[in-house]
Order: C-alpha cells, then sequence, then structure tokens
C-alpha cells in the first residue's frame, strides 16, 4: 500500500510511471517514516546502483530503507493507522518480516555474522517493545520471526543468546497481553 498520493504530509515526492510491460508504478518519497528515527534511517539506508549501464557509468546511485527498518515501519503502521490492518497492509507486514529475514540470511551467507548478530539483537530490542507486542497480540505479525538462527552464527548465541531472548519475550508476551493498546 502506497501513502495517499494527494497526502502532501506524507510524501515529499511521488512518481508515476509506465513500466518496461506496460505496468502503472509508483515510487513513493516519503518525508517522514512511521515509527523510525530520521537519523536512524538516515544512517541505516542502503546504497543502490542503477540498473541502466549509462546510469551506472554516471555513478547514480540512491538510498533505499534498510530491510530491518523497514519491518519495524511497517508493523508500526499497522498498530497505528486503521487504514494499514486490512488484507493488503497485513500482507504487506507479513512479508516485511520475511523480507528482513531474508536479509539476514543473506548477509550471513556472504559472510557477515557480525552484522547479523547485532541485527538479531536490533530484531529483538523492537520485539520486546510495545509496537511490536501489539502487533504480534492484535494481528499475530512476529517480529521475532526475522532473528536468524543458523549454524554459521557462533554457538554461544544458538545454545545461549537465542534462548534467553526467547524465554524473556515469551513470558513478557504473557506478562503484558491484557495491557496491550
Amino acid at each position: 500500500m502506497v501513502a495517499e498520493v494527494d497526502h502532501p504530509a506524507a510524501n515529499y515526492a511521488v512518481i508515476r510511471f509506465t513500466d518496461h510491460r506496460g505496468h502503472e508504478r509508483l515510487i513513493d518519497f516519503l518525508e517522514k517514516i512511521c515509527g523510525v528515527d530520521t537519523a536512524d534511517l538516515q544512517r541505516t539506508a542502503l546504497r543502490v546502483s542503477a540498473l541502466d549501464p549509462e546510469l551506472r557509468r554516471q555513478g547514480l546511485q540512491f538510498r533505499v530503507i534498510h530491510p530491518v527498518v523497514c519491518m519495524e515501519s511497517r508493523l508500526s503502521n499497522t498498530v497505528e493507522y486503521e487504514k494499514y490492518q486490512g488484507e493488503h497492509g497485513l500482507l504487506q507486514a507479513r512479508m516485511s518480516v520475511r523480507c528482513a529475514r531474508g536479509f539476514l540470511l543473506d548477509l550471513l551467507s556472504a559472510g557477515h555474522i557480525d552484522a547479523v548478530r547485532k541485527l538479531n539483537e536490533r530484531v529483538f530490542r523492537f520485539a520486546k517493545g510495545q509496537v511490536a507486542r501489539a502487533a504480534f497480540a492484535r494481528f499475530q505479525l512476529d517480529a521475532f520471526t526475522a532473528i536468524v538462527v543458523d549454524d554459521r552464527l557462533p554457538a554461544q548465541f544458538r545454545t545461549v543468546r537465542y534462548p534467553q531472548m526467547r524465554r524473556y519475550l515469551e513470558r513478557r508476551r504473557a506478562r503484558h497481553h491484557d495491557a496491550l493498546p
């Protein structure tokens, strides 16, 4: 779901174009993103090079939201705004969790073990917070499932830290279930 095209506060810019298959596409450039600190968004954004060879030669790059940050925003949208609580919005939120997990798996496959450990911790911090707990309780959206547990990660994470995270989250969810918005 894209932000409302006619809502000036949500969009910095909107580009509407027809792709090579004749499908109309929209690219939203948002001024602010729900549930995400602007400085964190800028610090974590991924740099992407243009696919077009000519634009690539010219050095054209743009930045896209980090998949874990996108998940945090999608779940925040779902909890905060009714328009994201329908079938399409919930599907986007579910897919954002899968994309975050897929990104962590890609990082792991590329040998970025420390980055995956740090992002696992970030996902855990988010999962134990009020927004993610509300998303879980109200919509069965589980940010915690984005965490990667894999034999390529240190044994200490797999056998000690991850079970600690899981137990903590289960207790917190059970204890605060009725207090969620």
